[in-house]
């Protein structure tokens, strides 16, 4: 039998052995727990990482859907400008086709000098329609219409219009038709009823399925009305009258301006479309410009026109001479004044008042071809398009010394003046 002192031991050895045991199977214990808890962790953070693909994906699906959406509004969007511009096309092929069957027609321009200088029909004596506008204008509108036309000025194109003349003689304006119809109508309208009628009378004209409009306000104070320069230049009533407005003072603008009767504004001179032959500056190789400035044409000089021989003796030298100024003058038949005599006709009779204020004189024949001629003909051109954008306005022109003045035009013209009866004043 052993000793108390070895049984002693021997126990406390196997106790130490078992709670070593013990621990080591804590620790591994704790040890699996651990993994496993890593491991749950990391599968969250795998199926949240493939949650986020997913959504992702779902957002490209969703811009790659959008972008085809975008395409197809685009495809839509260009589909319908397409539809649109084949639309106005149609229109304007239609609206061209009815301006070419009822277009007057007219003699070839031809610039040469010895077409200019050859014997010219007299003056036309039956009115020419002005365009088809004026065909479908109604004269029936009370006892007594009476037709309008209006003037291009640079503010808006000109147009025709009426008004009714009852017994009691209150005028109730209506339609103002443009002269220049390309499909469309422009006008002034005091009652919105009208409005219906102006769009009927597009389509039937027209024969369109639907209108595109803007309507804009139109004020009644002097000023604007001013700013808008609406000119009246000639009346014709249902009876068969016609009359011609009056004429500015000669120390302003003339009321009597062109009315183009081409379908688009264009120069016959110089074929610019930027101004008429009124306001064409370019003679090339001669001291003066050449046609009708009233008719926008060629084949008649302006003397020779019917509207410039209903004219008065006065309203004829604002056109010629006042109109004129620093511009090149109006060339005229063989059997007219000259501009500087018909001036000196109206002051001799009274219509002007030599001691009055002047707006100015037109260029001499040899001044105007040096400015023509100058840098190859760059400087008239470069003049032209500055006179142009300015809305013409001759303040901007240059000044020919030798027409500054009533007195430098008589120095001038002492020796070419025709015989007769001349005023003295000056200016």
């Amino acid at each position: 039998m052993a000793p108390p002192h070895h049984e002693d031991n021997r126990n406390h050895r196997a106790d130490r052995d078992r709670s070593r045991s013990r621990s080591r199977t804590s620790r591994a214990q704790a040890g699996v727990s651990q993994n496993e808890d890593v491991a749950a962790a990391q599968r969250a953070v795998d199926q949240a990482m493939e949650r986020q693909r997913q959504a992702q994906r779902g957002v490209d699906e969703a811009m790659k859907w959008q972008r085809e959406v975008q395409h197809e509004v685009d495809e839509a969007l260009e589909r319908q400008r397409q539809v649109q511009r084949e639309a106005v096309e149609a229109l304007e092929r239609r609206a061209n086709s009815q301006r070419r069957s009822h277009r007057i027609p007219s003699v070839a321009s031809n610039r040469n000098t010895s077409f200019r200088q050859a014997s010219r029909p007299a003056g036309i004596t039956k009115p020419q329609q002005s365009s088809s506008a004026g065909r479908d204008f109604t004269m029936n509108l009370g006892s007594e219409a009476e037709r309008r036309d209006f003037v291009n000025t640079h503010h808006g194109p000109g147009g025709m219009g009426g008004a009714n003349k009852p017994l009691g003689g209150e005028q109730r304006p209506s339609y103002r038709f443009p002269l220049n119809r390309t499909g469309t109508m422009e006008g002034v309208a005091y009652d919105t009823g009208e409005l219906k009628a102006v769009g009927d009378h597009v389509l039937k004209v027209n024969k369109g399925a639907h209108l595109s409009y803007l309507v804009e306000p139109r004020w009644n104070d002097a000023k604007r009305f001013m700013e808008n320069e609406e000119v009246l230049v000639r009346a014709t009533s249902s009876n068969g009258r016609t009359k011609l407005c009056k004429g500015a003072t000669p120390g302003e603008p003339s009321r009597f301006t062109e009315t183009s009767r081409q379908p688009d504004v264009k120069c016959v001179n110089c074929r610019l479309k930027t101004h008429t032959l009124r306001h064409c500056l370019d003679a090339e190789n001669e001291p003066n410009i050449y046609g009708c400035i009233l008719c926008n044409k060629e084949k008649h000089m302006v003397d020779e026109c019917h509207q410039f021989q209903s004219m008065s003796l006065r309203e004829q030298v604002e056109l010629l001479v006042f109109e004129r100024a620093n511009m090149p003058c109006l060339a005229v038949s063989k059997q007219f004044p000259k501009w500087y005599d018909l001036l000196e006709q109206a002051i001799s009779s009274g219509d002007i008042d030599a001691n009055g204020p002047m707006k100015g004189f037109p260029w001499t024949g040899q001044f105007c071809l040096d400015l023509c001629h100058e840098e190859g003909g760059e400087t008239i051109r470069a003049l032209q398009k500055k006179f142009d954008e300015s809305g013409f306005d001759m303040s901007i022109l240059p000044v020919d010394p030798n027409t500054d003045s009533l007195q430098q035009v008589r120095l001038y013209y002492a020796d070419q003046r025709a015989p007769g009866p001349s005023s003295s004043g000056g200016h």
